[in-house]
């Protein structure tokens, strides 16, 4: 059986992107994944379907701190020493310049997979931040034509990386999709939030940053007032939002409560700002998650979003800056029955084209491709 080693420098306990491309590819490879570790983590975890090796600990072979970068190279180094795969399937830019070489030892594939943008630069972030960024941009221009194979996280980032880094082939699109469930309607958030049945629900979830549109949604539930509610599912500094009409859920567990939550509301709700170059090309888990609890929602216009949301009718793509447009949209999802069942027809007829085990199928047939065979 062929071997695959993904490397993923981050010390997150789950990444789901990487964890649903791993138990895919366990089907046919024996899979291992190398990534960072916090101090309540276990260097080994067997997965059932794939292993886990935790080897970064305070420092990252990407470390602006030399003393700590040349550390973390020595041990990336170490580990691998003795243990040689058929293929180095690479998590974002940072990961990629390690990859390569690891590649080229063992006359090994490579695949680079880019969850992120990094061919553009940043504004408005820390110096720190800044200068990870720069080396990781420069990371990618050097060694991403080098790769057997690029995958990307939605079409239009896939044609943007064609574009600026000249490559032959576009790179293959794998969207953050979930496995196909039917997710049944229910009371989650009435019920956890002690809400009247006559509450309109907007639910929004996910992590805080500055472009994500958090206070900006807020200000749009205090703005339409009763009976809409605005439910925040997230990380505990989406606590401090919480007041009048706005409430906090507490960070749901992913597989099934955060799917539960999202059945139970009544409008998905995600204003990020457009401008940011991530939101720019971005298809987020939760975009999906909405289409498979077959939820209407209201969404900036970022241009993937509103692709998908106006070829098939899921709701609303608004200027999120228009105040007067997104409280239209929500109110006409809330309010004109006739069109909110439209849109729930709609889910409810596509929402199969939207699973992980049409992404997993184009992962597989990539890896034959690159691999030369199946197993």
């Amino acid at each position: 059986m062929k071997t695959v080693a993904m490397l993923l420098f981050s010390r997150e306990d789950v990444d789901y992107r990487v964890w649903k491309e791993a138990r895919s590819l366990s089907k046919r490879y024996d899979v291992t994944i190398v990534m960072g570790k916090r101090e309540s983590q276990s260097s080994f975890e067997d997965k059932g379907n794939f292993i886990v090796y935790r080897i970064f600990d305070d420092a990252f072979p990407t470390s602006l701190y030399p003393h700590k970068r040349i550390a973390a190279i020595k041990t990336l180094y170490r580990f691998f020493k003795d243990k040689h795969f058929d293929l180095y399937h690479c998590h974002d830019a940072p990961t990629l310049p390690f990859g390569y070489r690891l590649a080229k030892r063992d006359n090994a594939k490579l695949i680079y997979d880019a969850h992120d943008v990094f061919f553009k630069p940043r504004t408005k972030r820390s110096l720190k931040y800044n200068i990870a960024y720069t080396f990781a941009r420069m990371g990618e221009r050097k060694y991403i034509g080098k790769a057997d194979a690029v995958i990307t996280v939605s079409g239009l980032l896939a044609q943007e990386l064609k574009r600026v880094h000249r490559l032959e082939r576009t790179p293959l699109s794998i969207l953050n999709t979930r496995e196909y469930t039917e997710v049944k309607k229910c009371d989650f958030i009435r019920e956890q939030l002690g809400l009247p049945d006559e509450s309109i629900i907007l639910f929004h979830q996910g992590g805080y940053s500055p472009s994500r549109g958090i206070e900006r949604m807020v200000k749009i539930a205090h703005l339409v007032g009763k009976p809409f509610v605005l439910a925040l599912a997230g990380p505990a500094m989406l606590e401090r939002f919480a007041g009048g009409n706005v409430f906090y859920l507490g960070f749901l567990e992913p597989e099934y409560e955060l799917l539960e939550a999202t059945a139970s509301a009544d409008i998905g709700f995600y204003l990020p700002d457009t401008n940011d170059v991530d939101i720019h090309f971005s298809l987020p888990n939760k975009f999906f998650d909405f289409i498979l609890a077959e939820l209407p929602m209201v969404v900036s216009d970022a241009p993937e979003m509103k692709k998908f949301v106006e070829k098939y009718g899921f709701g609303a793509a608004v200027d999120p800056n228009d105040t007067d447009a997104v409280v239209s949209a929500v109110k006409r999802l809330a309010f004109d029955r006739n069109f909110y069942n439209l849109v729930k027809r709609n889910m409810h007829e596509k929402k199969h084209l939207f699973c992980w085990e049409n992404e997993e199928k184009k992962l597989l047939e990539l890896y034959e491709r690159v691999l030369g065979c199946a197993e």
